[in-house]
């Protein structure tokens, strides 16, 4: 859901986004065929910029409201297999994966790395992630659970439900 209160949906298999309005009306509709290889999961800027996770192309895709294809964030190396995309409070680019351990990685809105994050705490298989208001991040897990990530941007506390570890080096 958008700023507006649209709510933007990808569909994996046939590629394609769908924005609709509040009352599910559809407003527009675009294929991503070409610039897409197995997405699962978008989230909107206010700046009306659709960013979309593509699990195999191992990054984020970026598209304007009206299908424009504007540029790709992560890679091969920096976004191992995204399973999440979401924006935080101060407008960074939250990327989580779980290849080899959850992992998340924060880009300013132009794809540039501000920080590289491993948890400590080993999942089986995250199913996606969101950012709360307040900067926590939620994921959700095989195992049935919601678990509850806080990071320093947002919080300097030692009392996180899960700490994020280290900053990994690029």
């Amino acid at each position: 859901v958008d700023h507006k209160g649209r709510i933007i949906i990808v569909e994996s298999k046939v590629r394609r986004v769908i924005i609709f309005d509040s009352f599910g009306n559809i407003l527009n509709k675009f294929c991503c065929g070409n610039h897409l290889d197995f997405p699962n999961s978008v989230c909107a800027s206010p700046e009306e910029e659709i960013f979309i996770s593509d699990n195999r192309a191992h990054c984020i895709k970026v598209f304007n409201y009206n299908g424009v294809y504007l540029r790709q964030i992560g890679g091969v190396g920096i976004t191992n297999y995204p399973i999440g995309v979401d924006i935080d409070p101060t407008g960074s680019i939250i990327v989580a994966d779980n290849h080899n351990s959850f992992n998340l990685t924060i880009f300013d809105k132009h794809g540039k790395i501000l920080n590289a994050l491993e948890s400590k705490v080993k999942h089986t298989q995250v199913f996606d992630m969101t950012v709360l208001d307040d900067g926590t991040i939620a994921i959700t897990s095989k195992d049935f659970r919601v678990y509850r990530y806080r990071y320093a941007v947002f919080n300097d506390e030692p009392n996180h439900d899960y700490p994020l570890s280290r900053t990994l080096e690029y």
